[in-house]
């Protein structure tokens, strides 16, 4: 039988920190995203706009970052009535 490690609950979430995490998750997905627009524009000229390239990736900066902090309040305003998430360490 395996040895269990410490239970610890997660109680409370930075909504500063997950925010700029998302942002940054975010920045990522936006530049993959880039370049995959930037080869479907070599075969369709019309596919890719030249400011795409720019204002995708901060769109998706400020979209994540939103996100990302909206997520962390709700998830602190919604374990002060329940417990948080109980977490399995080794």
């Amino acid at each position: 039988m395996a040895k269990k490690g410490n239970i610890m609950v997660l109680k409370k979430i930075g909504i500063l920190p997950l925010a700029k995490i998302y942002a940054i998750l975010m920045l990522i997905v936006a530049l993959l995203v880039d370049v995959v627009y930037l080869v479907l524009s070599i075969f369709d000229s019309t596919f890719w706009l030249g400011w795409d390239f720019i204002y995708l990736p901060i769109l998706y900066v400020i979209f994540g970052f939103v996100v990302g902090g909206v997520g962390a309040f709700l998830y602190n305003l919604i374990t002060t009535k329940t417990s948080g998430v109980e977490l399995e360490f080794e």
